[in-house]
């Protein structure tokens, strides 16, 4: 990593009540013009809400170690959203 780099680790659970830090800290960087990377490693648990965050933000950080389920999940509400597949 180098000075334009950062890695938020995501520890437990992303619940809807839980959001809150993880997006003021992610945008904090993303404003700095900083390379965020996301540490899903140890991740148990993601809520609707959670989800949908991780969705909207998978082309502005770089996601490390997201869950499975969670990733067919973000890509299947994807489709859901764009039957057309146009981007």
């Amino acid at each position: 990593m180098d000075e334009h780099t950062v890695c938020v680790r995501v520890d437990g659970r992303l619940g809807d009540g839980d959001l809150g830090h993880l997006r003021d800290i992610v945008g904090k960087y993303l404003d700095l013009k900083m390379r965020v990377f996301v540490n899903l490693t140890h991740l148990t648990q993601v809520g609707r809400e959670g989800k949908q965050y991780l969705q909207k933000m998978r082309d502005q950080i770089i996601m490390i170690d997201l869950p499975e389920h969670v990733r067919i999940e973000i890509m299947n509400n994807e489709e859901n959203n764009n039957p057309d597949g146009d981007a």
